[in-house]
């Protein structure tokens, strides 16, 4: 798979899963635009990675900032680009208790400022809403390009929190139907859910030290175990994949589980080992009994899945609201 003059913008990679899918992409050849807020860890990044990575400083909360990123692309590239990973995300240690007002996991809506549905959303649900605007406007004009929403099974139902829930569902939805408003111009849109990746803030406050607030037990039950942990260029490679997926159009508008992209193309993790499939009846097995392996999972073949359907199903009833 080649990208060679793809253009392609991940915002929020200075690290984490935005940084895995840069190195995916700059890997391939595609010409990648990286934002964060500070230029001195993207240009560290951008080195880091190689090939043709170009950081830009944005604040994602400041819409004239968004707005001069998209120009200077524009400008830059003929006005063409390919691909818009909405990574950034700024309310991860907020839902840690590690910033703001609160010392410890925030998961009562009612005792928290209401500010907190914008230190959780606002570079997140809404940047990711306002970065689509200006993509669009690019490619539609072209006739192709495309929209991947990062988001999470946290959508599915109740995960840390009211505002966390709440906005994952919502990238969701909007991915969707970005998609119904998108159609017929060639351009696509979608949402991507990893599962618990490895982030240096997540090997730091959470692999490495243990770490058992309310918050973070939510993280690794739901969906998987603390032994399922995925690199972020795991996650990235996924994402890559996409660009030159002749089955896109079966994935337009639709929630897409990275591990079944990973299936798809045979992707690896960094060792060189598959990653065990979200339908593995042994993984959903050490999922529901949150980390533990009982006696008789020895006697699971290794290779036996819930069927598509019926996790599926599994999926619609746990997040059905009717």
């Amino acid at each position: 798979m080649s990208l060679k003059g793809r253009v392609a913008l991940v915002t929020g990679a200075s690290r984490g899963i935005g940084r895995g899918c840069a190195k995916a992409l700059a890997d391939e050849g595609a010409t990648v635009y990286i934002t964060g807020r500070k230029i001195e860890t993207l240009s560290q990044t951008a080195r880091e990675i190689g090939g043709e990575v170009v950081p830009v400083a944005c604040d994602h909360s400041d819409d004239n900032q968004v707005e001069k990123l998209f120009k200077r692309i524009d400008a830059e590239n003929s006005g063409r680009l390919d691909l818009l990973v909405n990574n950034c995300y700024s309310g991860v240690p907020t839902l840690f208790g590690m910033e703001g007002e609160s010392s410890t996991p925030v998961n009562k809506f009612w005792e928290q400022t209401p500010k907190i549905w914008d230190a959780i959303n606002n570079v997140g649900l809404r940047a990711n809403y306002i970065a689509s605007v200006y993509a669009a406007r690019l490619m539609v004009p072209r006739g192709e390009g495309l929209i991947v929403n990062m988001s999470s099974p946290g959508g599915l139902s109740y995960t840390f929190n009211v505002a966390y829930s709440v906005g994952k569902a919502a990238q969701d939805r909007m991915a969707q139907d970005f998609n119904v408003e998108l159609k017929g111009t060639g351009v696509k849109a979608l949402s991507l859910w990893p599962r618990a990746t490895e982030t240096e803030f997540m090997r730091t406050n959470v692999v490495e030290t243990g770490m058992t607030e309310k918050a973070v037990d939510v993280w690794l039950r739901n969906p998987c175990s603390k032994t399922d942990w995925q690199s972020i260029q795991w996650v990235g490679k996924t994402v890559a994949a996409l660009l030159s997926d002749p089955n896109l159009d079966q994935k337009a508008g639709r929630t897409i589980w990275c591990d079944d992209i990973a299936n798809e193309f045979d992707i690896r993790e960094l060792d060189g080992s598959k990653v065990t499939h979200i339908r593995s009846m042994r993984h959903n097995i050490v999922a529901y009994n949150e980390g533990r392996f009982p006696w008789y999972l020895a006697l699971i073949p290794e290779g036996l899945f819930i069927p598509q359907w019926l996790f599926n199903f599994g999926l619609w009833v746990k997040g059905n609201k009717f």
